[in-house]
């Protein structure tokens, strides 16, 4: 049984030239860690403090990408280097374009360390990338 619910599931473009990809997308998952979700101690380390249930947050959101891992030796529900995790609170507070820019950051970063330990990136390619990635408007 998981301890996760899926507030989400979509797929975004990759930012930049990835002609080497498959297809230009990346499906993107949002899990949430309900408040009932309350264990402690060492095996529940990666998740942030228990929240009231009544408090009507979520105790942790987890925001992944296909190449992201679940299971970990401290506990099989802990996901492995996910793009990244917010409390409740915080994901009670980001906004849209917020999350957005996170997403798309944590995805050029994952594609941009896996270009560079095959060589396919140099140093240049990079800078004219980041350069390159569309704004989102203000």
């Amino acid at each position: 049984m998981s301890i996760y619910a899926t507030l989400a599931s979509f797929a975004l473009p990759h930012l930049g030239p990835l002609s080497e990809w498959p297809d230009n997308y990346t499906g993107i998952t949002i899990q949430a860690v309900p408040a009932h979700i309350n264990y402690t101690g060492e095996t529940w380390g990666f998740l942030p403090p228990p929240v009231p249930e009544e408090c009507g947050l979520y105790r942790a959101v987890f925001v992944c990408a296909p190449w992201t891992k679940k299971g970990a030796s401290r506990c099989g529900q802990e996901y492995v280097d996910p793009l990244f995790m917010l409390t409740g609170e915080e994901y009670a507070a980001i906004s849209w374009d917020e999350m957005w820019e996170r997403i798309s950051r944590g995805i050029d970063s994952e594609v941009s360390k896996s270009r560079r330990k095959h060589n396919r990136f140099t140093r240049e390619e990079l800078d004219a990338r980041e350069k390159s990635r569309p704004k989102l408007p203000a």
